[in-house]
């Protein structure tokens, strides 16, 4: 699939916003989606549907993998920053000018719920000069919701490393149960995951208790990504992704999201590989449930500091559940990622 036609999937599709709620701990907004499929926390073991098996292995992904700089193709640039409630993900494709944003915000609200965190988001949106006033919309419209966040983006850098970005005004509504929030106007420093990084970095440590904010960017992706460090540094806790899939027969289920709790080691040297599959009904994304979807992840990479750099990739089986044919494969490929914290 073309980088075109997959950025028009990306805005017809509802997606699962999952990037939030691991790292912030309140309410948020989440979509749910014929286009998506997570991984389910540990302690929903009653969801019967849904069987988790994870190792961990050496495995060689095919981006080779150097600590002390990013691993994004050189066209593609992603800043980010956190403050309080809200993070932001910029993604910029300099070859072609455009920029995705990809944003949560704490909102006040009225009602019993005194706060919400939602998420909102706008791709492929052409680099002008000065300010850049943009709308995002919310992505929780299945669940009753609508709302979005009015921003101002401004690049301080020529060569696009560098970015502030204001929340000027915002809101989110939903009818039933009534619910009514307004964003407060906000700002935030966004910055290259690598930037900074000097030869006293703490290759092989991770920032205990850290959230790595930044992207997976490369052969048309441009999607946020998460890695959640435990308090002493030693091993990933969560990992929080979104990819896009190309399957053989093309059906429309290309977009995948991983909202995994799963526990694995960081290595002394800072390293870290693991391997996860799962299966879940088919009918959980609009599909034949007399089907069953068999999801593979792979995430390889290293710390250094409040840096860190790796691959992702997803492969997805549809498989009859009767027969045990395979209908259909998809794979993301493997896709670079680097985040900051």
């Amino acid at each position: 699939m073309s980088p075109a036609a997959r950025n028009s999937n990306t805005r017809t599709m509802k997606k699962i916003s999952l990037l939030a709620a691991a790292v912030l701990g309140v309410a948020l907004a989440l979509p749910t989606s014929a286009g998506a499929v997570r991984a389910k926390k540990p302690a929903s073991k009653s969801a019967v549907t849904t069987t988790v098996t994870t190792t961990v292995a050496a495995v060689q992904p095919s981006i080779k993998i150097v600590l002390g700089g990013g691993v994004l193709p050189k066209q593609y640039k992603a800043l980010s920053d956190q403050v309080g409630d809200e993070y932001a993900v910029v993604v910029v494709n300099s070859t072609e000018r455009t920029v995705a944003v990809f944003l949560t915000s704490g909102l006040r609200c009225s009602g019993p719920e005194k706060a919400f965190v939602s998420y909102f988001e706008i791709r492929d949106v052409k680099i002008v000069p000065g300010t850049m006033d943009l709308d995002l919309p919310t992505t929780a419209a299945k669940e009753s919701f609508e709302g979005s966040l009015r921003v101002a983006l401004r690049f301080s850098s020529a060569d696009f490393t560098r970015a502030d970005l204001r929340i000027v005004s915002g809101y989110l509504q939903r009818r039933t149960p009534t619910l009514a929030c307004s964003a407060a106007p906000s700002s935030l420093t966004l910055r290259l995951a690598h930037d900074g990084l000097t030869k006293t970095s703490a290759p092989g440590r991770a920032v205990g208790g850290g959230a790595y904010f930044g992207a997976a960017a490369g052969a048309g992706q441009r999607t946020p990504f998460l890695l959640h460090v435990s308090p002493d540094g030693r091993s990933v806790t969560n990992r929080l992704a979104q990819l896009f899939v190309d399957c053989a027969a093309k059906k429309p289920y290309e977009y995948f999201s991983l909202n995994d709790f799963t526990r694995f080691p960081i290595d002394t040297d800072g390293r870290f590989s693991a391997k996860e599959t799962w299966t879940t009904d088919a009918d959980h994304i609009g599909l034949d449930p007399k089907h069953t979807l068999v999801v593979s992840t792979r995430t390889d990479g290293g710390f250094e500091g409040t840096h860190v750099v790796g691959v992702v990739r997803f492969d997805v089986k549809v498989v009859d559940r009767a027969s045990k044919a395979v209908l259909d494969t998809c794979t993301s490929g493997d896709q670079p990622f680097e985040a900051t914290t």
